[in-house]
């Protein structure tokens, strides 16, 4: 398999899939495939150390199963060191979310957040000049289940010879928010056509996390 290049610019944050162009979310793929696929060298893997020596704040405000043990996983399998944050930091009322920003970033040399609204996803990234920001999920978006839902399409189908498909997905809305629809955004922006469904109640809401003007029904 071959070493996937380094990009032109690395974007600090990852808040959401609509903010990746056709060649990022490539770049993505073609590392996490690189990844999964050297996993079985264990310490011999290529990507062992790449974050040794560094710290990692796992913030989660909403409660996780997977997601939170995978990045710690992940953390520990890349040679890094997870740090498990109270959950009550993310909420802003013990301390504004701007100053425990600028203090993690002291400390740690990335944060995941789990939260609800993406603003305080927004204002850690904004706070933070130097400590790059991952979103593990919010009411809106779920960028990180997006790229595995494209990988896992991929490895199951690969690549057809014809730039457009089709997708179907089956939602189960939590709330008024579809962070499972706008986690689907990235099917547009890799040679597919995405069909999703809301009531009409939430087309706006809908229309919103995807960013696009769908037909509700």
């Amino acid at each position: 398999m071959e070493t996937v290049p380094p990009p032109a610019r690395l974007a600090k944050d990852f808040l959401s899939i609509l903010d990746l162009s056709h060649a990022d979310l490539e770049r993505l793929l073609a590392l996490a495939a690189e990844v999964k696929a050297h996993r079985h060298l264990g310490l011999r893997a290529p990507t062992a150390a790449a974050l040794a020596g560094r710290h990692i704040g796992l913030l989660f405000e909403k409660p996780s199963l997977r997601t939170k043990t995978t990045f710690e996983v992940a953390v520990r399998e890349l040679g890094g060191d997870a740090l498990d944050l109270p959950a009550e930091f993310a909420g802003g009322s013990r301390e504004p979310l701007e100053d425990v920003a600028r203090n993690l970033e002291r400390w740690v040399h990335g944060l995941v957040v789990r939260t609800y609204a993406q603003e305080k996803v927004e204002t850690f990234a904004r706070s933070a000049t130097l400590m790059p920001v991952i979103n593990a999920l919010t009411d809106d978006h779920h960028p990180l289940q997006a790229l595995a839902d494209v990988m896992t399409m991929r490895e199951r189908w690969g690549r057809a010879p014809r730039p457009l498909h089709a997708a179907g997905w089956s939602l189960r809305w939590r709330g008024r928010r579809p962070a499972a629809l706008s986690s689907k955004a990235p099917a547009g922006s890799n040679g597919m056509f995405g069909v999703g469904g809301s009531p009409r109640r939430v087309r706006r809401v809908r229309d919103a996390a995807t960013g696009s003007a769908g037909r509700s029904g």
